[in-house]
């Protein structure tokens, strides 16, 4: 699977010192637009894939319900996977989503932008798809 994070910590470098590629030339933006294209598809296909799992699972809880009417824990623990596995279908459906959103981006300011500017961008972007881990303080304890 293609990561946009992968591409973005690639990118996201000290800038040129001769080292690295260069962010200012026709070819590092052709390489930067395939490889952004590339993380499209992947996070593409996970989306369908989760979406058609959210049916599978919506449409197999409702005929477990249908066949089982007379079991209400057989429904109740139906109707809990179908929650559980439901919320964790969504939450990667986000995740794959606020991806999409970010590489389309990069891919249109790919095109107007090069060099440091282009840098500093895919560093902006970068932090901001890091997750941020929560303060030691912050937590709830009940």
């Amino acid at each position: 699977m293609t990561r946009l994070k992968d591409v973005m910590a690639e990118l996201a470098s000290a800038p040129h010192l001769g080292g690295g590629p260069r962010t200012d030339t026709p070819e590092f933006a052709r390489m930067l637009s395939d490889r952004l294209r590339s993380v499209l598809r992947s996070n593409t296909l996970y989306f369908n894939t989760c979406m058609g799992l959210v049916v599978a699972l919506f449409i197999t809880s409702i005929v477990v319900v249908v066949s089982h009417l007379e079991s209400p824990k057989l429904i109740t623990a139906a109707l809990g996977g179908f929650g559980v596995g439901a919320i964790g279908l969504v939450s990667l459906m986000l995740q794959r989503w606020r991806e999409k959103v970010a590489a389309e981006v990069l891919l249109e300011l790919a095109v107007w932008f090069q060099g440091d500017q282009l840098r500093m961008i895919v560093n902006a972007f970068h932090r901001w798809m890091e997750p941020t881990a929560p303060e030691a303080g912050s937590a709830v304890v009940i």
